[in-house]
């Protein structure tokens, strides 16, 4: 009986040095005491959990290498947001335009008369001759895809070609007129057998491909089309 007496007044002075150990104590944040000490939730520490990490309590998510700093991204170079999501081409591309050029959502946009990537070339005058030889054509209409061959000679105007066994039907020469890389088919009909053709499309600046979109069509049907000249 007394054993049973003295192991009740232990049990009694374990629980109330128990209750003692937290009376004192003043967990912050939400922070439980327990055995004296305060448990914390998950983005506090500290002695009373008086220490938050924002990155952690604001679910704090960098994209693109950010890095959370008290609760908010410190981003990348060329990056900017929230969460860093903003990506400025020109920066991360590294895009360094020439000749004042101004960068654009990763591209240089140039200056009259210079072009290339970076602005770097300047455009030399363009004359009609620079249009003149023989090409490949890979064409792409709705009706089908095809190649054959083609060349461009001088028209009786300056600004005057003629492209032969175009659309690989007509006969004559379908004349276009050039301005600087430009081309233009003015609405014509080539052979006088009701198929008319117009269109417009430019060379490159190697001088050595031509691209264009045109129309083929007769009084009951049409045939869209994308072709590209490459010189021999």
């Amino acid at each position: 009986m007394q054993i049973r007496f003295w192991s009740f007044l232990i049990l009694i002075a374990s629980i109330t040095f128990s209750c003692d150990q937290c009376k004192d104590v003043n967990c912050l944040n939400s922070g439980t005491c327990v055995d004296g000490d305060c448990e914390c939730l998950d983005g506090f520490s500290g002695t009373t959990c008086e220490l938050e990490d924002k990155c952690v309590t604001g679910n704090v998510s960098c994209e693109n290498g950010g890095l959370c700093q008290d609760g908010a991204c410190a981003c990348e170079d060329g990056y900017s947001g929230d969460s860093c999501e903003d990506e400025d081409k020109c920066i991360t591309k590294d895009i360094d335009c020439e000749n004042g050029g101004d960068c654009e959502d990763g591209s240089c946009e140039c200056l009259p008369g210079y072009f290339g990537d970076r602005c770097q070339y300047f455009q030399t005058a363009v004359s009609r001759d620079d249009f003149l030889g023989d090409f490949d054509v890979d064409e792409d209409c709705t009706t089908g895809t095809y190649a054959y061959s083609s060349s461009v000679t001088a028209g009786s105007g300056s600004n005057e070609i003629g492209i032969s066994n175009f659309y690989e039907v007509f006969s004559n020469n379908v004349i276009a007129t050039v301005d600087g890389y430009d081309i233009t088919i003015a609405y014509q009909e080539p052979d006088t057998a009701g198929v008319f053709v117009s269109g417009s499309g430019s060379m490159n600046e190697d001088m050595d491909e031509i691209t264009l979109e045109y129309t083929v069509s007769n009084s009951t049907t049409s045939d869209d089309c994308s072709g590209v000249w490459t010189r021999n």
